[in-house]
């Protein structure tokens, strides 16, 4: 992979449940790594939802290995918010990662 593909800065996010003042959960979204990235279009669709249409576009997110990162994480781009299908670990050796990502256009 040469390193002018990776051009895209991104933060990896994993949902979390802290605690406020009074003692109440409070869920949110926390940065887990911030990394450089290649985002790629791979293909588009619509579906019907609430009597809309509404369109979805599946990435492919690469980035230098990572442990830990899983599918219940998220990808924030810029504005862009991607929710993370999967992710593939090329050859198990460690290098680099492939994330299958489905990009929310409601955030």
């Amino acid at each position: 992979m040469e390193a002018g593909k990776l051009r895209h800065k991104i933060d990896i996010q994993q949902f979390t449940t802290t605690k406020d003042s009074y003692g109440e959960d409070i869920k949110t979204w926390a940065s887990f790594h911030k990394t450089f990235a290649e985002i790629r279009p791979l293909r588009g669709k619509e579906y019907f939802d609430t009597q809309q249409i509404v369109p979805e576009v599946d990435n492919k997110i690469v980035i230098r290995y990572r442990s830990g990162i899983a599918p219940t994480m998220r990808v924030v781009w810029g504005s862009r918010t991607y929710e993370i299908r999967s992710v593939i670990n090329f050859d198990e050796r460690n290098v680099m990662m492939e994330m299958l990502a489905v990009e929310n256009p409601t955030s």
